[in-house]
Parts: C-alpha cells; structure tokens; sequence
C-alpha cells in the first residue's frame, strides 16, 4: 500500500479519456448553509442547503493539442452553447483511490505561452455531483510537449497569455433540488495579452474625433504551436502595462491588453 500520493500515482480522465500533460489539478466542493431565524430566538430555527458546487481546476502542457476546440463569432452562438453545454464526467484517480465529479461543464480557459518552459494550457469545470472513487493506469508516455521554437504567429512577442471568461447562471424550478440548466452567460469575454521588449512601438490612442470611427479599431490575431492554433478577432486594445527595468538587471517588457467579445476560436 502506498504511503502518499504524489505526481506519479494519480492522473486524470476527463469524458473517459486520460489527459496527456497534466501538470496539476485541484478541486474544491462547497455546500452553502443558509440560516433561518425567527424572532425570539437567537439560534436559527433551520438551515437551507445551497446546490453543491464542485469546481476543478486542470492545468496541463499543451499536448496534441488543446483540451477543447471551439469557435465562437456572431454566426455561431446557438452551435457554440451547445458545444459549451457539453457534460463531462471527470475522475481523479489513483492507486488508491480517487473523485469523480459528474455533470461537469467548462467555465474557464486560458492557454499561456513563454519563453521559459512549456506552453500549458489551464481548464476550469463546475458540476454539482461529487462521489468517492476512482482509479489509475500507469503509463510510459514519449511525447513532446511544445515550447518556445515551435511558437508561430505574432512576430517578436516575448509572452502571451488568452483568456476565455465562460461565466455560467444555475436556474431552478420549483420542486427540483438541483439546477435546471447553468446557461452560460454571453458575451463570453476574452482577453489578450502579448508581451514585447522594449522598444516595442505603440501608444494609446488619441481622444477619437465626434461621429467618427475609432482609431483604435478591429485587429486579429492567430497564434500557432504544432499544428494546433488559438484566434481572436475584432480585438480592440484594452491596455497598455510596462514593467521591469529595475537595478536587479532585467529588462523592460510593454504587455498590450487586446479585449474582444464572442469572437475567438481554439482548436
């Protein structure tokens, strides 16, 4: 019998498919109490249970390409929340045991590309059903996980770093403890970020002229690594970070913040 559970003892499957890359995963599951008074009485009376929610977290090097393929613009809403309505059943195991979590739906994303080690990729997943449970299957895997040479698309970037904002609203009916549906909130947001050296050219823009269009306007962007490719289209840019250039000898770095809305792909 195993005295720990350590990185080489667990693994995760996620729809019954072991992930390849996982760096690490963690879950948490609340049950939110309401109390309920009365008066003339100090000690609640009783207490309404809140649906659990059980939210896991995955953060795994890119490999074979991303965890999920999606494509999201104005034509494509409807087919999107379908895909985004997905349940998936997710099972953290090991030898000696493990979680399983059901009725799973995405809630986050964001991939993150640098210049120091592999590129990974982080996947957020709320469900309401947490059972005891699992198992693990040791493997010997040799596969190559992308990094900084196999980057393709903005040219010069140092990092970069896009976030998907998959928020999710439960709604109930009466006479049914668990939620209906969690419909997914639109716009879904995502956010670009892209890191250059300095000097790196760019500025804010200019206070625009009265009934004209902005001349911060529409940019696209596609990244690449192996075959696999992340987008975001009609992006305006949202800000502008610098940083860095202390005494500590390191070098000044310009993030440009790029937003858009319902406009993105993965896959």
């Amino acid at each position: 019998m195993a005295e720990r559970i350590f990185y080489a003892t667990h693994n995760v499957t996620l729809g019954g498919t072991s992930l390849q890359g996982v760096q690490s995963v963690s879950l948490t599951s609340s049950v939110g109490l309401d109390p309920v008074f009365q008066l003339g009485q100090c000690d609640p009376v009783d207490f309404i249970q809140n649906v659990p929610e059980v939210e896991v977290t995955i953060t795994r090097a890119i490999q074979g390409g991303a965890a999920i393929s999606l494509t999201l613009n104005n034509q494509s809403c409807e087919l999107a929340e379908e895909l985004l309505n997905e349940e998936q059943s997710i099972v953290i195991g090991s030898s000696e045991g493990g979680f399983t979590v059901d009725n799973a739906l995405i809630s986050g994303y964001s991939v993150n590309f640098t210049t120091d080690g592999v590129f990974t990729e982080e996947i957020t997943y709320v469900g309401d059903t947490l059972t005891a449970g699992g198992s693990f299957s040791p493997s010997n895997d040799n596969i190559h996980l992308p990094y900084r040479p196999d980057w393709s698309g903005v040219s010069g970037a140092t990092s970069a770093r896009l976030t998907l904002a998959i928020n999710r609203e439960p709604t109930f009916v009466l006479g049914q403890y668990r939620p209906l549906k969690r419909f997914v909130q639109f716009p879904i947001e995502a956010t670009l970020e892209i890191g250059y050296l300095l000097p790196a050219a760019g500025s804010t823009p200019s206070d625009p002229p009265v009934c004209a269009t902005l001349p911060n306007g529409n940019q696209n962007f596609s990244i690449g690594a192996c075959g696999s490719s992340w987008s975001v289209n009609n992006a305006r840019l949202s800000n502008i970070g610098y940083s860095g250039g202390d005494v500590g000898g390191g070098n000044v770095e310009v993030t440009y913040t790029y937003t858009s809305y319902n406009n993105f792909s993965i896959g």
